[in-house]
């Protein structure tokens, strides 16, 4: 079944999960954003697909974890684009995203970041080994990445389960 419009009317709603479900259908990801409270998302296997066409900046101000797993995605929403100070949780893993990770590296917050299972090529950005703060988990396993393992990794040192498997990486272990 679809997602019901009705859902959208709930203003105040700050937590909503539909992980794991049976929903079918296209639902534009800015409808959530409509839900200005929400801190909590997660549309994980959810069945329904995911499409973002015109997310503001200020879309999903207060979100603290945002989870879109298998979701068909093929666009990282621009909203992630730009500095989120509360986004801590990022899965967008199991999608058909291709393009730059760069832009994820305003997200300074981020402790849990899963981009696995996707299309992502090129170096892997050593930004993301910069999140030195907070980042306990980066998952990149099953994509395209080559080249060789950024050294700022050992400077995470945050960091607790780093995923790098299933890829084209090649060259020396660093000792970081």
């Amino acid at each position: 079944s679809s997602t019901p419009s009705s859902l959208f009317d709930l203003l105040n709603l700050d937590h909503l999960d539909l992980l794991s479900n049976n929903l079918s259908g296209t639902v534009e990801l800015d409808m959530f954003a409509k839900l200005e409270y929400l801190n909590y998302l997660d549309l994980s296997n959810s069945g329904l697909s995911l499409t973002s066409t015109n997310s503001t900046p200020s879309s999903f101000r207060n979100i603290t974890t945002l989870r879109l797993s298998s979701c068909n995605i093929s666009n990282i929403p621009e909203f992630l684009k730009t500095r989120n100070e509360l986004l801590y949780m990022l899965d967008l893993s199991k999608n058909d995203l291709n393009e730059e990770l760069y832009p994820l590296c305003n997200l300074h917050s981020l402790r849990y970041l899963n981009q696995s299972n996707n299309q992502f090529a090129g170096l892997i950005p050593t930004c993301l080994g910069n999140f030195s703060g907070n980042l306990t988990l980066l998952n990149l396993q099953r994509n395209n990445f080559h080249g060789t393992i950024t050294h700022t990794f050992g400077y995470a040192s945050m960091l607790l389960e780093l995923d790098i498997s299933h890829n084209g990486l090649q060259g020396v272990l660093p000792r970081s």
